[in-house]
């Protein structure tokens, strides 16, 4: 390889280099805190979809699950759809009675890595001779399952509730940054991956456990034919991504350094000379042949660039050959179908000349600030711009993976009146919490709080519908459910008793939870409702000082407060029309899926919910003073954060009925046309300026 490939010629360089990856948050905390985020989500999904009865599997792979990626690298989160409803067989005998089975078909036309699901019947063994419904076609004498009419399917369904669909290959990207894939599920050991488990191999990686583990992985096939192949209609792919995860997964932090370095210099460089040609996954292939290649001793930070150059010429030998061999099932070119002669000849030569000045290379990098960092750092403490240190930038990052985490599970919330609390979803709580694992448990134990604490306020709500007085059962079940997080619930059982008319005692919780409030807490929503904000480091760089070195959790997250139609009697009565906010017929057709996860509920910004409930419940008591000090609190809030905050428009229209029932009837009604400013469609305050305008 030449001269310039000696290490020690790079030592400098490559502390450098890893200490700036360090700065852009490429360390092993933050990198375990993106894997247990995003297996909390797998494990969220999963849960959800038993409780509603659904047959699919939930899987995060790629840059952001693995922990391989960088703010600067802005990587899509990628989720895999397995449909569970399917039984995939390599033989006939494993066949299993009410399911739909498919049979896998491979012969020497079909490609590597490539299959056709053979259709059998429901009853026997024998191949399917009847179309039976829209994913099956009829192929050479047989009816296959087919992958264009499965995703042609799945693309209807996410139109069907999502408004930004965009559609790529046999992937749907929803909003810009999430792709999605379906998928059937393997279960069996499959040959190529027994062969690749018994190659020959020089080194000591992969080990023996992590090759009889991934024996146990499950693949997945993937409705995407081979690009150059005649039946690419009716191929289906074999994707082994929990084995490239299980690999990934026992790396160290030198290798997922260079990896990511590697995708900085695809990002940066390649994608400029031939865009999408190479992928991340081509990066990380060129990582996997290097590790396994190399001695487990060098993948050491000093080493770093010298390891990158290692896995630059790896790339660089596949490009001249035009070959680039899949890890896991190496009779895969992964180049086919996406670069041709001419580009492979320019990425070869771009590829030779940063192998001979990668120095050069990296300090002209603009992503993540990369070569600024090697070129004017030293090696002590460094600092991001705006002269924070490294610990904090980190602690930023961590905090977003944790404000996005806690958005994901508690968007429980929005799936929640899809539950019925019968013997049945308990069952699978139950099972869970004494047989899951440790991620399972917890994601159970946060699902008992809501569940407990929606069980509490409908029955509740049942109870005031009736004239009855609420037990001591229901204030008990509050009680266990109070910690969802700071505030949300607490004001639910304060709306509770203030419309059971225990005035005194809803004051008595309204202070308390003022006094909760006053510390600084992080105002989140689970109503799919975002701001800009939610995405950027700099929210989560300039919290207050009481979160030196805190993470997001429950004890400093305050969620909007939501209440469901079967809480109705819990409710202020200016809520109900939250729940019914479509004004016309046009109102509906403008929603999509997840509108209407949340918009026929009553959701209202948590500070905003206390201050109108301490309006109500003073006023209800006659303490003019504290009944006034909540109204200006209202509207100060709005003035100062209105540009910035959830529920905007509900907000206002709780503002203009405490102005309204002050008897300040048409300044209500310009508060309420200011709402229908911010939302002019799907708001309630169409209702409050028709109601009011008969007065």
């Amino acid at each position: 390889m030449g001269d310039y490939l000696r290490q020690e010629d790079f030592t400098e360089l490559s502390e450098r280099l890893s200490s700036a990856l360090e700065d852009m948050g490429v360390t092993w905390e933050t990198v375990m805190i993106r894997r247990k985020s995003y297996h909390l989500r797998e494990k969220h999904g999963d849960i959800i979809d038993k409780i509603s009865g659904h047959t699919e599997s939930y899987f995060h792979f790629g840059s952001q699950s693995e922990g391989t990626t960088t703010p600067g690298l802005q990587s899509d989160i990628d989720l895999l759809f397995c449909e569970l409803g399917v039984n995939v067989m390599r033989t006939i005998e494993s066949r299993k009675s009410g399911m739909l089975n498919v049979l896998m078909l491979k012969d020497d036309s079909l490609p590597p890595q490539h299959y056709i699901l053979q259709v059998t019947r429901p009853n026997s063994s024998a191949p399917e001779t009847r179309v039976l419904d829209y994913r099956m076609i009829r192929c050479a004498n047989t009816v296959v399952l087919s992958p264009e009419r499965v995703i042609k399917d799945y693309e209807r369904q996410m139109y069907a509730t999502f408004k930004h669909v965009k559609i790529c290959g046999p992937s749907v990207n929803l909003y810009g940054h999430l792709d999605t894939v379906k998928s059937f599920c393997v279960r069996e050991l499959m040959p190529e991956v027994q062969r690749w488990v018994n190659r020959n191999r020089v080194g000591q990686w992969p080990t023996a456990k992590m090759l009889e583990a991934a024996r146990m992985c499950p693949c997945f096939l993937v409705p995407s034919g081979h690009p150059g192949s005649d039946t690419r209609y009716v191929e289906w792919r074999l994707s082994p991504n929990l084995i490239e995860r299980l690999l990934v997964y026992s790396l160290n932090i030198t290798h997922l350094k260079c990896y990511i370095v590697l995708k900085i210099i695809k990002k940066a460089i390649f994608n400029t000379e031939v865009p999408d040609g190479i992928t991340s996954f081509h990066c990380k292939t060129a990582l996997l042949y290097t590790v396994e290649r190399t001695p487990t001793s060098i993948w050491k930070p000093h080493n770093l660039v010298y390891l990158t150059i290692l896995c630059l010429s790896t790339m660089e030998r596949w490009l001249s050959q035009m070959l680039c061999p899949h890890y896991i099932l190496p009779d895969t070119n992964l180049f086919d179908g996406k670069l041709m002669v001419g580009s492979c000849r320019r990425l070869l030569k771009c590829v030779n000349s940063i192998i001979r000045n990668l120095p050069r290379a990296l300090c002209k990098i603009a992503i993540d600030r990369l070569g600024m960092r090697l070129l004017y750092r030293g090696l002590g403490i460094i600092r991001n711009k705006d002269g924070l240190t490294r610990q904090q930038q980190n602690m930023a990052i961590q905090r977003t993976l944790d404000h996005d985490r806690l958005q994901c599970l508690y968007m429980f919330e929005l799936n929640k009146t899809n539950f019925s609390f019968d013997i049945n979803t308990y069952k699978i709580l139950q099972q869970l919490l004494l047989h899951g694992d440790k991620i399972e448990k917890r994601v159970v134990r946060l699902f008992a709080r809501f569940m407990t604490s929606l069980l509490a306020s409908t029955v509740s709500s049942q109870f005031i519908r009736c004239n009855k007085a609420v037990t001591k059962v229901i204030l008990d079940c509050f009680k266990h459910s109070l910690n969802t997080d700071v505030a949300s619930t607490r004001l639910k059982l304060a709306s509770m008793l203030y419309c059971n008319g225990a005035l005194h005692a809803a004051a008595r919780v309204l202070d308390d939870v003022e006094q909760r409030m006053k510390h600084n807490v992080i105002n989140m929503c689970g109503c799919l409702q975002s701001l800009p904000r939610d995405s950027t480091l700099d929210t989560f760089l300039g919290l207050p000082p009481s979160f030196p070195d805190s993470r997001l959790n429950v004890q400093n997250v305050v969620f909007c407060v939501r209440f469901t139609r079967p809480e109705a009697f819990c409710v202020p009565t200016v809520l109900l029309y939250e729940m019914n906010r479509a004004f016309s017929m046009e109102d509906l057709r403008e929603r999509d899926v997840p509108d209407t996860w949340w918009m026929n509920d009553g959701c209202v910004d948590a500070l905003v919910f206390l201050r109108y409930m301490q309006y109500l419940t003073y006023k209800g008591l006659g303490v003019n003073e504290r009944k006034v000090q909540a109204l200006n609190a209202i509207l100060d809030y709005i003035q100062r954060h209105g540009h910035d905050c959830y529920h905007l428009d509900t907000m206002m229209n709780l503002a203009g009925h405490c102005i309204e029932m002050e008897g300040k009837v048409e300044h209500a009604k310009n508060i309420y046309n200011l709402s229908l400013e911010h939302r002019r469609r799907n708001n309630a305050a169409n209702w409050h300026v028709e109601r009011l305008s008969g007065l």
